[in-house]
Order: C-alpha cells, then sequence, then structure tokens
C-alpha cells in the first residue's frame, strides 16, 4: 500500500510504501511500531514548476497526481514517479482561476477543486480545462469550505 503525503512545513511531497502482508492487515509489528519504506520525495519550496508554496490536497487518476499548490493558487500534475507533466490556474476568480485552492477530488473523470478564498468549487476536465463553477456562492467567508472537507465522491456530483 502506497501513501502520497503533502509536507505544509518543508513544502514537498513525499510517497510512503507501507509493508504489510493482505490489505486487511495491519502494517505494525509485534512492538507496535509502523512497518514502512520510503520511497520518493520531490519538490521544495518556491513558485517554478514542480516547486510548492503550501502543497495541501492531494488527487491521483490513473497514473496522474494532482497536488493542490495552494500558495501558488495553481494545480500541479505529476507522474507516478514525480516527474512534472503540467500545472493549470492561477489568481483570480473567474472561470480556470484560484484563489488558495485546497482539498481535491476526482469523479468521473473531472477534478473537484475546493477554492477557500473564493468560497466555490470549480470543476476541470482532467487536463485543466474549466469546466464548470459551483452553481450559487454560499454566503459567509468560508462556509463551504467547512462543508467541502465532508464531501466525497458519492455527494460530490450534486453541484
Amino acid at each position: 500500500m502506497n501513501i502520497i503525503i503533502a509536507d505544509l512545513i518543508k513544502k514537498f511531497i513525499f510517497l510512503i510504501c507501507f509493508l504489510s502482508l493482505p490489505f486487511w492487515s495491519a502494517p505494525v509489528k509485534a512492538d507496535g511500531k509502523m512497518t514502512y519504506n520510503f520511497v520518493r520525495s520531490w519538490g521544495q519550496q518556491g513558485s517554478a514548476q514542480g516547486q510548492f508554496n503550501n502543497p495541501i490536497g492531494i488527487a491521483i487518476a490513473g497514473r496522474e497526481i494532482f497536488i493542490s499548490d495552494t500558495g501558488n493558487n495553481r494545480i500541479q500534475v505529476f507522474d507516478l514517479d514525480g516527474k512534472f507533466l503540467r500545472m493549470f490556474g492561477g489568481q483570480g476568480n473567474g472561470p480556470g482561476e484560484l484563489d488558495r485552492p485546497m482539498h481535491l477530488d476526482i469523479h468521473a473523470g473531472k477534478l473537484y477543486v475546493a477554492e477557500y478564498l473564493n468560497d466555490r468549487i470549480q470543476v476541470f476536465s482532467l487536463d485543466g480545462t474549466p469546466w464548470k463553477l459551483s452553481a450559487l456562492p454560499v454566503p459567509g467567508r468560508n462556509s463551504l469550505m467547512r462543508r467541502v472537507e465532508l464531501l466525497s465522491t458519492a455527494t460530490i456530483g450534486c453541484i
């Protein structure tokens, strides 16, 4: 089982492989310690492609990893080896523009991006083309964000 983690402090992404037997067994030794191997990390703090300023959300579609680069107001896309593929977004409140993109989800071939300061969910095709904005802004700063954290792919399609 592999887990991808965004590190907000060090501003990079790392991949950990937990070593376990069947999927139902916990990756814990008899002494209570986790059993894992560090696989790889990529990125550093900055604004160039492949660099991050507060990476927060992670979503995976096929062999691509989507990361919300919150402080740079963009989504960056990498392959499973951490090779930069593309990025999209940019500061603003129009279609395709982002303001503090946070949580990500992928459902039915679309990327759902919850934006903290725009207080909306924006939907993109997986190539980064803007597809849809949440129907109505929700009154009250960040009120939508409190609900977005509870959304799952089973309910996110109702936007």
